[in-house]
């Protein structure tokens, strides 16, 4: 159910520079949200805890000391929000739905951060709640399925009547790393394994598994692609991205980011798997082309070492490629990535301090172009 929920408090502002992504109705739509957000954000101090995309990236969501925004991206307007009189430290959105998962978190918790609540906003009601011996970490929805993450545990729960299916012990898990797929009829789930670095895939639908020893440290990022048949993996050294066929378990390619440790923050496909990008703490953020070098025109190859005659020598770095184009986001700050559905050559920067930037790819010219910017700033 898609409803809009008109508000007399505003969460963004926009500084915009036109794009060919957004319509004149949308750009309007956004100056308008400018005009009350300075003062809205002064008096109420509102203080942004957790940033995250639902699962196609057509809607973002924040959760703050004071509640809860779902807005939607292309074209830009609120979708709904909720004021508490505590902080939702994790929110998960059902698709495109009223539907939210929510945990309390800062230091005035909502609910208790051991409890996964049920939101339905077309009714302003807390449906039911799942509870647990422990913290929870993270949590993802899709269709039929609730997935909880735990420290050392994932747990998941039928939607419908909130049963367990099944739970996966796993390696310590502070982060709450964990994906899966949003596509029925062979969804798949990505969580770490029992040992450092390793990956667990789950085949849902046909209770296939694999374990997978995808890094020598441990895991800071899994991200699957829409369809579940892809999983991309980084470690908390942050140089290496590797790509996995989740049917056969395989690695399908090895992408460099660089040699210096780093934290990966965010990792996104696109939707139709030709495209993944990486942002990280050092306020950068690369692309890669995931079309395959026999078929991709010059331009769309990733870089590879000019040095690759070394690789027998040092093997994972001269074998590995090297980002198509990468840039850095102007606020260096904590970010996720992801690109607007449908449209692989728009991407989205969105920033824990309280910036949204949009960028036009343009490979073909070796440009990526800043597009437009929103901010809900003084968070």
């Amino acid at each position: 159910m898609d409803k809009s929920i008109k508000s007399a408090s505003t969460f963004f502002t926009a500084n915009l520079y036109g794009s060919n992504s957004f319509s004149n109705k949308s750009q309007e739509n956004i100056v308008n949200l400018s005009k009350s957000i300075s003062q809205d954000l002064i008096t109420k101090s509102v203080n942004v805890l957790f940033i995250g995309f639902n699962e196609d990236c057509s809607c973002f969501f924040c959760g703050t000391n004071k509640g809860f925004y779902v807005y939607n991206l292309n074209p830009f307007r609120e979708r709904f929000h909720r004021e508490f009189n505590g902080g939702i430290g994790i929110i998960e959105q059902l698709g495109k739905t009223n539907i939210v998962m929510l945990v309390g978190g800062g230091n005035s918790p909502q609910f208790p951060p051991n409890q996964v609540v049920i939101w339905d906003d077309y009714q302003n009601k807390q449906l039911t709640e799942l509870t647990f011996s422990s913290e929870v970490k993270s949590v993802k929805c899709r269709q039929d399925k609730v997935i909880i993450i735990l420290y050392e545990k994932v747990v998941i729960h039928k939607f419908d009547d909130l049963s367990l299916i099944k739970q996966y012990e796993t390696y310590i898990n502070p982060d709450g790393l964990g994906d899966i797929s949003g596509q029925s009829g062979y969804q798949v789930l990505a969580i770490p394994g029992n040992k450092i670095g390793d990956l667990r895939i789950e085949m849902l639908d046909t209770n296939k598994s694999y374990i997978i020893s995808a890094h020598k440290q441990e895991l800071s990022q899994i991200r699957l692609n829409n369809n579940g048949k892809m999983c991309a993996t980084a470690s908390n050294r942050g140089t290496i991205i590797r790509i996995w066929d989740t049917r056969r378990g395989k690695i399908l390619r090895e992408l460099r980011r660089g040699i210096e440790p780093v934290n990966i923050l965010s990792l996104a496909f696109d939707l139709k798997d030709t495209a993944l990008c990486v942002s990280s703490d050092k306020g950068t953020a690369h692309v890669y082309s995931l079309i395959p070098r026999e078929d991709a025109m010059e331009y769309e190859k990733n870089r590879k070492s000019n040095l690759g005659f070394m690789k027998k020598y040092l093997p994972t770095y001269f074998a590995s490629e090297w980002s198509l184009m990468s840039f850095s986001v102007p606020s260096g700050a904590t970010s996720i990535c992801g690109f607007i559905p449908g449209d692989k050559s728009t991407l989205m920067i969105i920033t824990k301090i309280g910036k949204i930037y949009y960028y036009r790819l343009i490979p073909e010219q070796n440009l990526i172009q800043l597009i437009n910017t929103d901010f809900y700033d003084d968070c």
